[in-house]
């Protein structure tokens, strides 16, 4: 770029003497000979001293690009906002380019694997988490394998796969003593409540320290522990009509309510002690002691994930007590809270049977009407759909495509169908498998799309402008240039005759195509509102042609 503006400093200097040649023979014109000189000066050194600023902002462009500690701080930040997909994308860059970094690498991995796991990927997840549970020897993953083994019990309960818990439990023996925390125990707690085996899960959770984040977890496991053992028991001392006396079940009682009664200080601990108040309404509630079994359900906070079962649950209490007006209620004010849930169909005739029963013919006829009118439709979609074929295949497909589908309204199962299914005792097992083929086929979709974009701006002759830095460094190289254009316009002018008499022959021709040509020139774009301005003008072009 210096060698290309030496030339017309030397073109700068050569016409300083011809203009002084010029002003000796015809003084008339010398002021303006002057003018042009000093115009076209100024335009050189500023386009001059604009070739370090480039060169700097160039120098700058190179070197910003984010590191690997700045990627995951965006990924983190994109994670909070529960925008996982592009979280995934910048923690996948991470591993993909610095997999020798001492402490990134580690980072983003362990980072990966919550994402997917918060995205209802159980199975990316899986395979994340095995990943770092299987890098034993690396130290930069010592404080991830505690997680990993967690969220991989996790995984197992959540779609039944309980034989992978073998695998668990062969990583958990290889983690250090040091290594091992509150986390691995409340682990290995859950894994062995699965297999039944009671006495270990009940010795491994009493390990967890009271002041970790598992304390509360833990605490409501062992009262389920408690729960099971005691259930055994009791079933021999039921009385002729089935009914287990409350005092047996004390003890356990007593446990789920100090769970409950442990500080909420966490959204995790809260939904603990929502469970332990519903746990200890549901004992009242077998055991036949119904106001207890309403004080406990009362405790549920309006907030609460459990909000809408407490809600059904409680209006059977109030059946059990003969309080009909109480247990309609309670389910009128399910249907509000919780419309889509799956107690809000039974929920619903209940309270009609409960009007029936009261005497309010009218009212009850309305609400079986609607109970008709809203699931009929969905019942005749579910029966045509299982009646299409009889090839598991073909279900496979149908329901895997559905996913892609949801909000179409010619989908071929309603949407409130498939949201019970998945809350059904194998949904989570069946929907996992379904839910990653759909959002493979969301990627391959996606990738395609920017594949054929990035290939029409490639394609491109402005293909530049596609990134904001390398524009705005065109659009200073051009101002540069421009600059120089407009000295060599000033010089030109300066050394023009100023009378305007038109000229004969072809010299008179080639005049006028020179001032045609400078016109053109002296409009050329030198700063960043010029650009804009220009920019501005194409696209009110643009948009006339469109419309």
């Amino acid at each position: 770029m210096r060698t290309m503006l030496r030339s017309p400093l030397a073109l700068l200097a050569l016409a300083s003497a011809g203009l002084c040649l010029v002003s000796s023979s015809r003084d008339a014109y010398a002021a303006d000979a002057d003018g042009a000189a000093q115009n076209a000066s100024q335009q050189i050194t500023t386009a001059v001293s604009g070739v370090d600023a480039l060169q700097q902002s160039i120098q700058t462009t190179d070197v910003q690009t984010r590191s690997a500690a700045q990627r995951i701080a965006d990924a983190v930040l994109l994670v909070g906002s529960k925008d996982y997909g592009r979280a995934a994308t910048l923690l996948n860059e991470v591993i993909e380019k610095y997999p020798e970094h001492p402490t990134a690498y580690a980072d983003a991995l362990g980072l990966l694997g919550e994402v997917y796991y918060r995205s209802k990927q159980l199975l990316s997840a899986r395979r994340v988490f095995r990943q770092i549970v299987g890098k034993t020897a690396d130290p930069r993953f010592r404080s991830y394998q505690e997680k990993a083994i967690g969220r991989l019990v996790d995984i197992a309960l959540h779609t039944k796969d309980f034989a992978s818990l073998d695998d668990v439990f062969a990583s958990m023996s290889k983690v250090s003593s040091s290594a091992a925390g509150s986390g691995l125990a409340y682990a290995r707690g859950k894994a062995l409540f699965v297999r039944k085996s009671y006495a270990d899960a009940k010795a491994a959770l009493a390990t967890v320290d009271e002041r970790s984040e598992y304390a509360h977890q833990a605490r409501y496991m062992m009262a389920l522990i408690a729960l099971k053992q005691t259930s055994a028991e009791a079933a021999s001392a039921a009385g002729a009509d089935g009914v287990v006396p409350s005092s047996k079940f004390a003890g356990v009682i007593d446990q789920f309510t100090k769970v409950a009664q442990l500080p909420p200080d966490t959204p995790e601990h809260r939904r603990v002690i929502d469970l332990a108040w519903m746990a200890v309404g549901r004992i009242f509630y077998e055991t036949s002691d119904w106001n207890q079994a309403v004080t406990a359900y009362n405790h549920v906070d309006r907030t609460s994930p459990e909000f809408g079962t407490m809600l059904y649950e409680l209006a059977w209490v109030y059946v059990r007590l003969g309080d009909s007006e109480r247990a309609q209620r309670a389910l009128e004010v399910l249907a509000v809270a919780d419309p889509n849930g799956q107690n809000i169909a039974e929920g619903t005739l209940l309270r009609g049977d409960l009007m029936l029963r009261s005497g309010q013919f009218e009212k009850s006829l309305r609400v079986y009407e609607g109970v008709r009118a809203t699931y009929e439709p969905m019942r005749a979609k579910v029966d045509s759909f299982l009646g299409s074929t009889r090839d598991p295949a073909v279900y496979y497909d149908k329901l895997s495509q559905e996913q892609l589908d949801t909000f179409d309204s010619a989908s071929i199962l309603p949407p409130l169908a498939i949201q019970w299914e998945r809350e059904a005792e194998d949904g989570p097992t069946t929907f996992a498998l379904l839910d990653d083929v759909s959002r493979c086929r969301e990627l391959v979709r996606a990738s395609n799309d920017l594949i054929e974009r990035l290939n029409a701006v490639l394609n491109a002759p402005n293909r530049v402008r596609a990134f904001p830095e390398l524009r705005a460094n065109e659009e200073r190289a051009l101002s540069l240039i421009n600059r120089i254009g407009l000295a060599r316009l000033s010089l030109g002018e300066g050394m023009d005759l100023t009378s305007d008499d038109a000229l004969g022959g072809e010299i008179g021709s080639w005049r006028a195509k020179r001032r045609a040509l400078e016109k053109r020139l002296a409009v050329l774009p030198v700063n960043e509102a010029d650009f804009q301005s220009r920019e501005d003008q194409a696209m009110r072009q643009w948009n006339s042609a469109s419309q």
